[in-house]
C-alpha cells in the first residue's frame, strides 16, 4: 500500500495540477502523462519494485527444475516431451 500511496499519489497531484493549468486539453496531456508513467514503471519494475517484495532464485536441483528446463522453449523439445 505504501508503493501504490509514493507512486500514485504525486501522480494524482500532477494529473489535478494538469486540468487546472492545461484548459481543454488537459486529457491529452494526462493521457501524455500516464504513458510515460506506465514505460518508467514497465522499465523499473523487474529491477527495483520486484525485488523489493521476491526473492528471485534458481530452482533447486529436482524434478521440478529438471521438468522446467526439459519443457523450455530454449531446450527446442518438442511438446509432447513436455506432458
Amino acid at each position: 500500500m505504501l508503493v501504490g500511496a509514493a507512486l500514485g499519489l504525486p501522480l494524482v497531484a500532477l494529473v489535478l495540477w494538469l486540468m487546472r493549468a492545461a484548459g481543454p486539453w488537459w486529457w491529452l496531456w494526462t493521457w501524455a502523462v500516464w504513458i510515460g508513467f506506465q514505460f518508467l514503471v514497465l522499465a523499473l519494475y523487474p529491477t527495483v519494485i520486484a525485488p523489493l517484495f521476491n526473492k528471485f532464485s534458481p530452482l533447486p536441483a529436482g524434478a521440478a527444475a529438471n521438468g522446467s528446463r526439459r519443457c523450455s522453449p530454449a531446450a527446442d523439445s518438442p511438446p509432447a516431451a513436455c506432458t
